[in-house]
């Protein structure tokens, strides 16, 4: 039998039935919290398609809207993104091609301008492959916060609005969301125009432990006094030290002194829907996948 390829709704029951399906697709339980706080809580647009086989759903993909922008002719352009997310198949329904069915259909029928995700080394093929999606890589850059002023070169920063072809995230909105998601966990930092958003976190650096601030997205509007935030951070968080994740095509990671190459960490992969320029370069921090 041919199956079924609908829009879900966010019912209990739903919501019940997804967190069991994915439970089978990882052989794991699967927290129907996490699909609804995603759900629910983020953009009023976000959405799940899923897959159903004599009426019983048995594979699902979330695409969680976000406001964006799109930089052209010194201007900031309003964009909508949708982030692939919770890819999930019953066990004994894997190999029939079911997710790709799903995705094809979101494709046709999302009405945005890109879809972008972070696939894992298993899924990143057949995105590219099958899906023609486009690949941007990531970078890694840590930060001393007793001396953020070394860490970039401010004469190559600029705000976004001066990057012809730059799309990116509200990030504003996107620290919103992540705070009533994980509330009180979620730090922000304005000023003199700059944003930081993002948690504390600590790392196992042989028999110690560091505490860190992993930065979950930063806006920049005065490249001035970028440094001047993250010293305001400093003071907030009583933290030295700050790790960015970030497109290598951000001017944050382009005008970085000091950065390394995430290779433990998934590329950012996206894909135009119809109409949208497909060539433009991705300014995206990895808070918007809520590993920060």
């Amino acid at each position: 039998m041919q199956p079924s390829i609908r829009e879900l709704k966010p019912t209990e029951h739903m919501l019940g039935t997804m967190a069991a399906v994915a439970g089978s697709a990882f052989g794991a339980e699967y927290s129907q919290l996490q699909i609804e706080r995603n759900w629910k809580l983020s953009h009023q647009d976000s959405t799940f398609f899923g897959a159903f086989v004599d009426e019983e759903l048995v594979a699902f993909v979330g695409f969680l809207a976000h406001s964006g922008f799109g930089a052209r002719n010194g201007n900031l352009n309003g964009v909508k993104l949708f982030q692939a997310c919770h890819v999930s198949t019953k066990e004994e329904f894997k190999g029939r091609g079911l997710f790709s069915k799903i995705v094809e259909h979101a494709l046709r029928n999302l009405a945005g301008d890109f879809v972008i995700g972070f696939p894992n080394s298993i899924a990143e093929p057949i995105w590219l492959n099958r899906f023609k999606f486009k690949l941007t890589p990531l970078r890694r850059i840590w930060m001393n916060l007793s001396t953020p002023h070394l860490f970039f070169a401010f004469r190559k920063l600029e705000p976004a609005r001066k990057h012809k072809g730059l799309i990116g995230a509200n990030e504003r909105e996107v620290a919103f969301w992540k705070n009533r998601e994980r509330a009180g966990e979620v730090i922000s930092i304005e000023n003199s125009g700059n944003f930081i958003w993002g948690r504390i976190l600590e790392k196992q650096a042989g028999f110690l432990k560091v505490k860190y601030f992993g930065v979950g997205g930063v806006s920049v509007g005065d490249p001035m006094k970028l440094a001047d935030a993250f010293l305001a951070l400093r003071e907030a968080c009583d933290v030295h030290l700050a790790q960015i994740i970030c497109t290598e095509t951000s001017p944050l990671c382009s005008a970085a002194r000091f950065s390394l190459h995430g290779r433990r960490t998934e590329p950012l992969i996206w894909f135009p829907l119809r109409g949208s320029d497909p060539d433009v370069e991705f300014d995206i921090s990895i808070g918007i996948k809520d590993v920060f």
